[in-house]
């Protein structure tokens, strides 16, 4: 389905609204693909917005990467489009969503005591409580040099996100997970921090260390539970993965493929480099960086009332 994204439903309308936008219903709808041009306008509305419309809905997908050419990036019906393309899959068929953001935490979990939109003014530990910075100090005072210089230009935060509806067949599912985001500025007369993601008081935040070996960790340990968590083997693989990865991040080429091949190397993979991915964090879908996400097909028919 292509979507125009310079007008979207409002999100404080009906869900329906969307529904009727997008031209699917849910109950047609099990899991999502999405692809979005780089051009488009409102890409955090429209995802939130699809979560609005299909709660129950996994969704994986990316922002293609940009170029100079006067034409889309996306592909749809043998034509060249901007805006989105919207795969749903449905009847007996649905994705189970694996999301390896590829960061270690560093340092203990802090809570948010002081915060204005998105900069970080005070944190606590216990009942310790300090600036931003100061943290930030303490956790390195405790690093090897190694992850000290790695600080330098691999630092992220964590902000753990709870999942407020709750699973009673997979509890993994309802327990906080921390979503990565990029750290965007540091002011050094108040110890403030910046981080690309709107916080409040009483959130918990964590440091985050993105490196190679953390990634592969990651990875492998997400697609064996992904792999093993059901009777019916996934059938096939499709994989979105940031830029920043690959060669760059693990030294060598097709370093998350090589992962899926380790843990399922029998089944059919297929996927894209994107310049931002999108996937599910703790029941809501997220607009990530330097992630790869995988989008596991599984066929699984639904039960009818008989």
């Amino acid at each position: 389905m292509e979507l125009s994204t310079e007008i979207l439903p409002d999100l404080d309308g009906a869900a329906k609204q969307w529904q009727d936008w997008s031209g699917i219903q849910p109950e047609h709808c099990r899991s999502q693909i999405l692809l979005i041009d780089p051009t488009s306008n409102n890409i955090n509305d429209l995802i939130s917005g699809l979560d609005y419309a299909f709660p129950g809905a996994a969704t994986i997908g990316g922002i293609a990467c940009p170029h100079n050419a006067p034409h889309g990036s996306l592909l749809i019906d043998d034509r060249v489009v901007t805006g989105a393309v919207l795969c749903s899959i449905g009847g007996d068929w649905r994705l189970d969503t694996v999301v390896a953001q590829g960061c270690r935490p560093i340092g203990p979990v802090f809570s948010i005591e002081q915060v204005q939109r998105n900069v970080l003014l005070e944190l606590s530990d216990g009942e310790r409580r300090d600036t931003p910075v100061a943290c930030l100090q303490r956790v390195l005072a405790d690093l090897n040099s190694e992850d000290r210089e790695r600080v330098r230009h691999s630092l992220f935060l964590g902000i753990e996100r709870r999942n407020l509806q709750l699973n009673p067949e997979h509890p993994a599912e309802s327990e906080g997970a921390f979503l990565v985001r990029n750290l965007i500025g540091v002011d050094p007369k108040n110890g403030a921090v910046a981080v690309a993601d709107r916080v409040r008081p009483g959130m918990n935040v964590q440091f985050q260390l993105r490196e190679a070996d953390a990634s592969r960790e990651e990875a492998l340990s997400l697609l064996r539970a992904a792999a093993t968590t059901d009777e019916r083997a996934p059938v096939f693989g499709l994989l979105v993965a940031c830029l920043g990865r690959g060669q760059g991040l693990f030294g060598v080429p097709d370093g998350d493929v090589t992962l899926g091949r380790q843990v399922m190397p029998d089944l059919p993979m297929a996927g894209a480099f994107c310049n931002g991915e999108i996937g599910p964090v703790a029941g809501s879908t997220h607009l990530h960086g330097y992630t790869a996400c995988w989008g596991l097909l599984r066929q699984d028919p639904l039960i009818t009332a008989g």
